[in-house]
Order: C-alpha cells, then structure tokens, then sequence
C-alpha cells in the first residue's frame, strides 16, 4: 500500500520487539546512531522486511554487509523512504548469528558509508547519474546537479 501511495522504499519497522532487553537495548543504540548521523529517522533500520521500487535496487551499490544501510543510501539519492508496522515474533527454531562481531561489522560498515558519503563519493550519492530520477537539492549530501533535457 505504501508503494501505491507513492513512496520509493518501504521498511518495516518491529511494532513490539520480542527480544531479550540486551537486544532490545543494543537494537536501539543502533537504530539511533544510524538515524542521528545519516539524517534518515527511521525506529528499525534492520528490519529485514523491506520492499523496493525496481528502479532504486537498479541504482543502489552493495558491497559486504551493507544491505542493512540500503535504506540509508536510498534516501541518500533522493529517494523517498518510509516505514510500515510488523508483527515481530519470538524465534522458535536455530539461534540468531548475530552478536559483538556482526555488531562491530554493523559499526564499520556505517563508518566507511558516512565516509564516503562526506566526500559525496558518486558511487554512493548518484551524483554523477543522469539517470537518477531524485536529482540533487533532496539530500544535503548530493552535488549540485543540473540535468539536461
């Protein structure tokens, strides 16, 4: 629905978390730090439930683990992003391979994208896509562009 009403990137966001309060804690810092530095307010930024516009996975580089910022580099471009409500349930089966080490890759991983997108590195801003239907002026981290018609 959300896509319908006009919206370039949907992420879900967990209603009622049914983690431990470590995660819960841990979710938090983290979903606040990611919109705090990236401008991008969202409560759950590694929701995996997410749904995309085709024409922004065409244009949004991945690299390593960086799925988990695809929101970011999204509204980064100019794309318009917002978050919808989910059903988070208990794990029932397995154990989640989620702990320090994914956390201070997570850590990394925003360090190296808030980096290059100081720099306006094109490769993350489009910058230099003339094909980017969300030109320059909707983020303050893209260039000036001027398109040509």
């Amino acid at each position: 629905a959300k896509l319908e009403e006009g919206w370039d990137v949907v992420s879900g966001y967990k209603a009622q978390h049914a983690d431990s309060p470590a995660r819960g804690l841990a979710s938090r810092l983290f979903n606040e730090t990611v919109s705090r530095t990236t401008g991008l307010r969202l409560r759950d930024h590694n929701c995996g439930l997410k749904a995309y516009r085709t024409r922004v996975v065409r244009q949004i580089p991945i690299h390593g683990d960086w799925h988990r910022f695809f929101t970011v580099l999204a509204h980064v471009r100019g794309f318009r992003v917002t978050e919808f409500p989910v059903i988070h349930r208990r794990r029932l089966y397995g154990k989640s391979k989620y702990g320090f080490g994914r956390a201070l890759a997570g850590i990394k991983d925003l360090i190296v994208i808030l980096t290059l997108l100081r720099l306006k590195s094109p490769a993350l801003t489009g910058a230099d896509d003339a094909e980017n239907p969300r030109e320059a002026g909707a983020n303050p981290y893209l260039r000036k562009a001027t398109l040509q018609q």
